[in-house]
């Protein structure tokens, strides 16, 4: 199987080997902030309340800027566009430094909304690898690549902000992890000159265009985006505020914290080894409804108890499950659109999914602090059945989708 697996991905195109790289550099910034963005607003926060801002923060500018990006990079196309989002990248990075550097929480959440403009870019990856592939059924495989790339960002990004911590001022100064993070998005950019337009991008189809309103209503694209939605509206809610309700709810340390952290961000990606073959062998409406389940199991153990390893189990379980929705809701989507149709699609798909991801995010702090973990946890309950009955719905009314 590792042997096939190796020959499978030596056929992959060039594009989707530099955008692997690309991204990994670029996710870099996700765990960044979550560790020093977070441990810096919490200590420059004005109030306890408002200690997760920062982290919502980066979610509303990816909400806000996503259906910008998409449109920015139709008209320039996917590598200046990609630019672009690399420049955003590393001016957040400059901003960041400097809110840490002079002990502001307002300028620490105006660079990390710049941060989320730039990853509203850099989520469009995935469908520049899904045009650049050679045939469709190597789409599920490539995502699953670009994903598993992104494992060595969470890597890097703990690392940055750890070996960054105090470089131009005390412990609790993290003005040097973001100027760290400037110098790999610079790398990044460098990679990135490698990378040549896809076909689909030379030849936009001249096929007509349908209402954007009758793609919307097909059955297909609604459990594409609902998959993908309800995967980041719970999984942002519960990782949002998890690290606060350890230490502050519950007594438990902040490096007991970062550890649940960490191994939730690697098992999003991580499972991306398997999930392109798990595609490929059940099919997607499957894919879909393992992750539904996962969920499942994130509310009971969750609901267990409250030591660390329930934590670690339900965070774990939460980032698997997000990438089986993820995945399976991305490599559905392109059977929802003609080639003509593909920015508009992806544009709603995409303003969609992070809208409900940053709701979720702003809304996790107010919630914890206002009605508990445990009301946080049931109101997740809903979100799932949708995923779960949709799943269902798929597995037995649309065989196209098991291939």
């Amino acid at each position: 199987m590792f042997e096939k697996n190796m020959i499978e991905c030596k056929r992959f195109p060039r594009n989707i080997w530099l955008l692997t790289l690309v991204s990994a550099l670029a996710m870099a910034a996700a765990p960044l902030f979550i560790l020093a963005g977070g441990l810096a607003g919490a200590e420059l926060a004005p109030s306890p309340k408002w200690s997760t801002l920062p982290i919502a923060c980066v979610v509303l500018g990816a909400a806000t800027g996503m259906v910008p990006a998409i449109y920015i990079l139709k008209y320039l196309g996917r590598k200046a566009g990609s630019y672009v989002g690399l420049c955003c990248l590393a001016l957040s990075g400059l901003v960041c430094a400097w809110g840490c550097y002079i002990s502001s929480f307002a300028v620490l959440c105006g660079g990390a909304v710049i941060l989320g403009l730039g990853s509203s870019f850099t989520q469009q990856f995935r469908f520049a690898v899904i045009e650049s592939v050679q045939t469709k059924s190597q789409i599920a495989s490539a995502l699953s690549l670009l994903l598993l790339g992104s494992s060595v960002g969470v890597l890097l990004g703990t690392e940055l902000g750890l070996r960054g911590q105090g470089m131009f001022g005390g412990a609790e100064n993290f003005s040097g992890s973001f100027v760290l993070f400037v110098v790999v998005i610079m790398i990044a950019a460098i990679v990135l000159s490698g990378f040549r337009a896809p076909l689909v991008e030379l030849d936009d189809s001249s096929e007509p265009v349908r209402p954007l309103l009758e793609i919307a209503r097909q059955p297909l694209f609604l459990v594409a985006l609902a998959a993908a939605a309800v995967g980041y509206a719970v999984m942002s809610f519960l990782m949002t505020s998890t690290p606060m309700v350890m230490h502050q709810g519950f007594g438990h340390s902040v490096a007991d914290a970062k550890w649940v952290i960490q191994a939730h961000l690697l098992a999003m990606f991580l499972p991306s080894l398997v999930t392109g073959k798990l595609i490929e062998k059940i099919g997607i409406a499957w894919v879909l409804l393992l992750g539904a389940l996962f969920y499942v199991f994130v509310l009971v153990v969750a609901m267990l108890g409250h030591q660390v390893m329930h934590f670690w189990w339900s965070l774990v379980l939460l980032g698997v499950g997000w990438n089986f929705l993820f995945v399976g809701g991305t490599t559905l989507l392109p059977q929802t659109y003609l080639a003509s149709e593909r920015h508009k699609v992806q544009a709603l798909n995409d303003g969609v999914v992070f809208t409900m991801q940053a709701t979720a995010s702003l809304s996790a702090g107010w919630v914890v602090y206002a009605m508990g973990w445990s009301v946080q946890l049931l109101m997740c309950i809903p979100l799932v059945l949708v995923a779960l009955v949709l799943a269902l719905t798929l597995l037995y009314k649309a065989p196209v989708a098991r291939v």
